[in-house]
């Protein structure tokens, strides 16, 4: 969990050195263009700390949803199938080396370049899960209609 932290607030760190050029943004989030800048360890450390902000965040909204409940005298998930349904959603298609390999392809067609790392993340992602090849070119087009939009 200490190492994750670590990775994360380096990537911040390199994030914000990096951002200081305004080619590796689309709107207020780092784009293709700064991907490929990165060494393959900074790739998984970005990831990794992509991920471990999800879980945090899905561990916060899982307790509020069970105080929620709770005020309305109404059970709730516990937090042990809260974090099952986390690693569905998030872990176990893929390792950090595989996600950042399939990225690095991703951003290998220049007019994917301006599509923000979340939204590669998340095609990449839903690639690893099994998605067809016209869903997988559908939520391409749709990333960079959006990257287009903020330019």
């Amino acid at each position: 969990m200490r190492l994750t932290r670590l990775c994360c607030l380096l990537c911040i760190g390199l994030g914000v050195a990096s951002a200081q050029d305004d080619s590796v943004k689309t709107g207020v989030f780092l784009n293709g263009r700064w991907w490929l800048k990165l060494n393959a360890t900074e790739k998984i450390c970005y990831l990794a700390g992509h991920l471990e902000g999800a879980a945090e965040v899905w561990g916060e909204l899982s307790r509020a949803r069970e105080l929620l409940a709770r005020l309305q005298g109404k059970s709730a998930p516990s937090r042990t199938e809260a974090a099952e349904k986390f690693n569905q959603a998030f872990a176990g298609h893929f390792t950090f080396e595989e996600m950042a390999m399939a990225i690095d392809r991703f951003y290998e067609d220049p007019t994917n370049r301006m599509i923000q790392v979340i939204g590669a993340f998340s095609v990449m992602k839903r690639k690893f899960e099994g998605a067809r090849p016209a869903e997988i070119e559908r939520l391409t087009a749709k990333q960079r209609e959006q990257a287009a939009l903020q330019e």
